[in-house]
């Protein structure tokens, strides 16, 4: 689906219409706009913010460690569910948000 709106505005913004394509989406579809900001921003967010939750875990590699591993079965299963939440969160944030 993410895949499908980029190529179309990928090939909107080559042919030199890609402001024009959304706003005439906008006018057309007003009623889809939400769902569409919804769908495109969770799965960017919600992979950002895995990317970024990879880089902290490669910060604490199993080992001789003074903390408790961030890798245990209850911190990573505590972890998914808040990337969940803030991802769901962010998404409806930036798609209430206009420009």
């Amino acid at each position: 689906m993410l895949v499908g709106y980029t190529s179309m505005l990928g090939f909107a913004s080559v042919t030199g219409n890609g402001i024009e394509a959304v706003e005439a989406f906008k006018a057309s579809y007003p009623w889809l706009v939400l769902p569409t900001k919804l769908a495109v921003s969770y799965p960017v967010l919600y992979h950002y913010l895995g990317g970024l939750r990879h880089l902290i875990w490669d910060e604490f590699i199993e080992g001789e460690q003074t903390k408790p591993s961030m890798l245990s079965n209850e911190s990573v299963e505590f972890s998914s569910k808040v990337l969940f939440g803030t991802s769901a969160v962010g998404a409806l944030g930036l798609a209430l948000y206009s420009v």
